[in-house]
């Protein structure tokens, strides 16, 4: 299922979509938990760096490579720079994380989408089409 925005193709699908299909209903639990485990790692990780910034990227982060709702209509410029880091450094994460957990992108994770009015920076869109 494809959708268009200004003239672009995104899939709306999140990694879940992607999942389930192909795992009978034990397996997509255990796989669910292991999701789970894999975001308190990361966010663990970031307690163990010693400060709130580690926290928010690793959040950020995984939020970002799983699709979540709360990254509807976030742009990941505006908010690396809110935490002092590079877009790249989350959007990076975010890669790494989902290849980690053998997910594809999420429909938020669109790291190179042309906003409308020239520039090509990092938007997340949301489930319903709109761009942040």
């Amino acid at each position: 299922m494809n959708n268009y925005l200004d003239g672009i193709v995104w899939d709306p699908r999140t990694p879940a979509d992607y999942l389930e299909p192909q795992l009978d209903e034990r397996s997509a639990r255990l796989r669910y938990i292991d999701l789970l485990e894999n975001v308190g790692a990361s966010i663990k990780d970031g307690l163990d760096g010693g400060d709130l910034q580690s926290v928010r990227i690793a959040f950020w982060s995984c939020a970002l490579a799983l699709g979540l709702g709360c990254c509807r209509g976030i742009n990941v410029t505006q908010l690396s720079a809110e935490h002092g880091v590079q877009t790249e450094t989350i959007l990076e994460a975010a890669r790494t994380f989902a290849e980690a957990n053998g997910l594809r992108p999420s429909s938020y994770l669109q790291s190179e989408l042309n906003n409308g009015n020239g520039s090509t920076e990092p938007i997340c869109i949301s489930r319903n089409g709109a761009s942040g």
